[in-house]
């Protein structure tokens, strides 16, 4: 799973939610909604039997469910055109800035055990053993 291009996708939505509050852009929310839109999302979900057994792994879900939802909650101001609120939820120390780093903590915590993680089933050993 390639991390780094999934960090960069989030980051992307960012500068989307930025871009929207000020050009007034129309988002589509539902894919801010949605924590299994995005790449790292389905790689979640494909790959929560290998490794749910990993706390980090767990910590990883949750940031990125929160990620999502702090993303949406921007997204809705701005569709409804509450700008200085969107605008607060984006400010450094914010929700969505606090979300966003905690899912880049999660993301290089989940990496750092998983490549000392050792799984004995057959075929997760491939996922077991990945960068």
């Amino acid at each position: 799973m390639p991390f780094k291009e999934t960090l960069e996708e989030h980051q992307m939505a960012g500068a989307s939610l930025r871009g929207g509050l000020h050009q007034q852009l129309h988002l589509i929310t539902p894919a801010f909604a949605k924590d299994r839109a995005c790449m790292l999302g389905r790689w979640i979900d494909a790959h929560e039997k290998t490794w749910s057994s990993l706390p980090a792994f767990l910590h990883l879900q949750v940031a990125h469910a929160s990620f999502h939802t702090a993303a949406l909650i921007v997204a809705i101001a701005v569709e409804e055109g509450r700008l200085s609120d969107a605008a607060a939820l984006l400010e450094p120390e914010s929700l969505f800035e606090s979300a966003t780093e905690l899912l880049e903590v999660s993301l290089q915590r989940f990496q750092d055990e998983s490549s000392r993680a050792i799984c004995l089933q057959g075929d997760a050993l491939s996922a077991c053993t990945h960068q």
